[in-house]
């Protein structure tokens, strides 16, 4: 999305992860997970690493007690 036009991303950074994971057992019987591909953007940026968005923003506590959504509520107000 960060490639459309008009698009602003609000939030916070994504956790990235966008090439097929694939995972293995470790012979002590942990698992280990890592990117089989690499994923990148029109612009050559690795996706790998998470996306940021235009504005960060997190959600605060005192907003979540009053059952509101910092992230969407910011949205509204942009526009």
């Amino acid at each position: 999305m960060r490639r459309v036009y008009g698009i602003t991303l609000i939030g916070d950074q994504t956790g990235g992860g966008g090439g097929a994971p694939a995972g293995s057992e470790l012979p002590n019987g942990f698992h280990v997970n890592y990117p089989s591909s690499i994923c990148l953007l029109p612009d050559g940026y690795n996706i790998e690493g998470g996306i940021p968005p235009d504005i960060k923003i997190d959600m605060r506590e005192e907003d979540m007690l009053k059952d509101l959504d910092t992230i969407i509520e910011t949205a509204i107000l942009q526009f």
